[in-house]
């Protein structure tokens, strides 16, 4: 019976858990059906190939910091964005645990990770302006805040350009708002 209960508790995991184990060479070894539905990818696809393989950014300092935390045998927990089979950026909070394998006695890594995408696509919405893409009032606050911070820490100065456009107003006025629109997007 316990078995059986610890088989039905392994497939709810399987099934609903973005999980995975990795050889100490970041190689997929085992792959839950939730992360390959996340990443639209078969487990044969998956297994063999290298986390690194799936990184949107090859040179992403979160996983280098990862690979060096695991290759010193301690855990590590971010965020990194990795690219699904159709090329399409998913965000996941990763926690990672370095494991010996019972049967094996080898070194195994045990990732489980939470798909963050749709909370990374609202923070980008919340930090940019929607009509020119640029960063928005807040995102100014929180940059400007930390700069202040630096300037002051490393006794240097601190450059603010701000533009303001001539005669927007009468622009606008006259050739109506969405020519006004395109204007800002221009520049």
């Amino acid at each position: 019976k316990a078995n059986k209960s610890m088989a039905s508790y392994l497939n709810v995991i399987n099934q609903y858990i973005n999980s995975c184990t990795l050889s100490p060479d970041l190689l997929f070894i085992r792959v839950s059906q939730a992360w390959c539905k996340t990443l639209d990818a078969s487990s044969d696809e998956l297994k063999g190939s290298k986390l690194k393989n799936l990184l949107s950014n090859p040179q992403d300092e979160q996983f280098i910091n990862m690979q060096t935390a695991l290759e010193s045998d301690k855990d590590w927990s971010g965020e990194l964005q990795l690219n699904d089979s159709n090329g399409n950026a998913v965000w996941f909070d990763i926690s990672a645990q370095l494991e010996i394998n019972e049967d094996t006695f080898l070194n195994e890594i045990t990732l489980i990770a939470i798909d963050i995408s749709d909370h990374k696509r609202i923070e980008v919405l919340s930090l940019t302006d929607s009509l020119t893409g640029l960063a928005n009032r807040r995102h100014f606050d929180s940059v400007f805040d930390n700069e202040l911070r630096r300037m002051q820490r490393n006794n240097t100065t601190l450059s603010l350009l701000l533009l303001d456009v001539d005669f927007f107003k009468q622009y606008n006025d006259l050739y109506g708002h969405q020519a006004g629109d395109l204007c800002l997007q221009t520049l």
